[in-house]
C-alpha cells in the first residue's frame, strides 16, 4: 500500500513473487524441490527508501522455525545479479535468524501458538538517509530466497516500510 503525501509517498508492501504487492503475502509453503523468490521491487521510475524490514512468523512450536536445509537469504539485485547481501550464509536456523537481523519483537510464546516478528532496520545501516534505496531505473529489488518446507507454518509475512518517491533519495 502506498499513500501519497506531496512528491513523496508512506510505503508498505509485502514481499511477493511478483514484486509489486499483489498475489498471496503468505510465504508459508513448500519450496524444497525449488527456490522461490519474493520480492519487492520499485518500477521505473521510482524509486523507494525501506527503513524496516519486518518478517512476522505465526504458529510455530516453541524454539522458533525449524532447522532447514538450504535456507533463507535476503539481497539486493540489480539486473538478476546480487549487489549487496543481508545473509552472508544463508540463515539455516532460529539462532541464525536473530543474527543477521537488527532485532526481534512482540515475541509470545504460549501451548498452543508462537508469535514473532525480527527485523532489519535500516537506519544505521544506511547513513546519512537512513534509508536502504532500491531503483526502479536500475531494475533493483529487495529479494528474500526460500528454498525449505515451511508448510508445517500457518503464516510467514515479510513486509517493507519505507518511502516511495519518483526521485532518487
Amino acid at each position: 500500500m502506498v499513500e501519497k503525501t506531496s512528491s513523496k509517498s508512506f510505503l508498505t508492501q509485502e514481499f511477493t513473487i511478483a514484486g509489486d504487492g499483489t498475489g498471496d503475502p503468505n510465504l508459508a509453503n513448500d519450496y524444497s524441490a525449488t527456490p522461490t523468490k519474493f520480492k519487492v521491487k520499485p518500477t521505473s521510475p521510482d524509486s523507494y527508501g525501506i527503513r524496516r524490514v519486518n518478517i512476522t512468523i505465526n504458529d510455530l512450536a516453541p524454539g522458533g522455525i525449524p532447522v532447514l536445509t538450504n535456507g533463507i537469504t535476503m539481497e539486493i539485485l540489480r539486473d538478476g545479479q546480487v549487489v549487496t547481501t543481508f545473509t552472508p550464509t544463508p540463515i539455516m536456523s532460529f539462532e541464525d535468524l536473530l543474527t543477521v537481523t537488527s532485532g526481534v519483537s512482540n515475541i509470545s510464546f504460549n501451548p498452543a501458538k508462537t508469535v514473532f516478528v525480527v527485523y532489519w532496520d535500516f537506519r544505521s545501516m544506511f547513513s546519512p538517509t537512513g534509508f536502504l534505496r532500491l531503483d526502479g531505473k536500475r531494475n533493483e529489488e529487495l529479494v528474500i530466497t526460500l528454498h525449505d518446507d515451511f508448510s508445517m507454518i500457518e503464516n510467514i509475512c515479510a513486509t517493507v516500510f519505507g518511502i516511495s518517491t519518483g526521485e532518487l533519495l
